[in-house]
């Protein structure tokens, strides 16, 4: 091996993992189930192996940033093809790292998102010019109430219960 190719090894080996220490979480059945056949699985063992933890954290919050709907477990492990107790491990951990920040991991009916911290809430809706507080006119409340109480309902037959025509309310 170069030496080329030892330093690109070692940096990836570099910070608190090692290639033993990803092989242990990869042993036995879980290593097959990375891929399939035994050649692919010792090809994903391999390519698992090279990657430390800090790196692996970050093809995590990769995938979780881009995602546009919250991600079930077994849909991570079928896209990143990591064994489930690595995964798990690399999810605690992602949510470890984001604690106290203005980003946080959270797990809502087994599926994991990227979600905004509550307490930054009143900056976030300002920056998006949300009215949480808006108040509704006695009309709107009114027309509401019949759309609620009689689904499915069309226009005129909401106009037809209140009386009045109620294209202000439903606008």
């Amino acid at each position: 091996m170069n030496s080329a190719d030892e330093n690109e090894k070692n940096g990836l080996l570099a910070e608190s993992g090692s290639a033993a220490g990803n092989e242990e979480l990869l042993s036995g059945d879980e290593s097959a189930a990375v891929s399939g056949t035994p050649k692919r699985a010792n090809e994903a063992v391999k390519e698992l192996a090279r990657l430390n933890p800090v790196k692996r954290l970050a093809v995590l919050e990769a995938v979780l940033f881009m995602a546009s709907e919250p991600l079930k477990a077994d849909e991570l492990q079928e896209a990143l093809g990591w064994p489930a107790a690595l995964l798990q491990q690399d999810l605690l951990a992602l949510a470890d790292t984001f604690a106290g920040r203005g980003i946080e991991l959270s797990c809502s009916g087994g599926a994991w998102r990227l979600t905004t911290a509550p307490d930054t809430a009143p900056w976030v809706e300002r920056f998006l010019k949300v009215e949480s507080r808006r108040r509704l006119s006695r009309a709107q409340l009114e027309t509401l109430s019949v759309i609620a109480y009689r689904q499915p309902v069309t226009r005129a037959d909401i106009e037809n219960y209140r009386g009045v025509r109620s294209d202000r309310a439903l606008s």
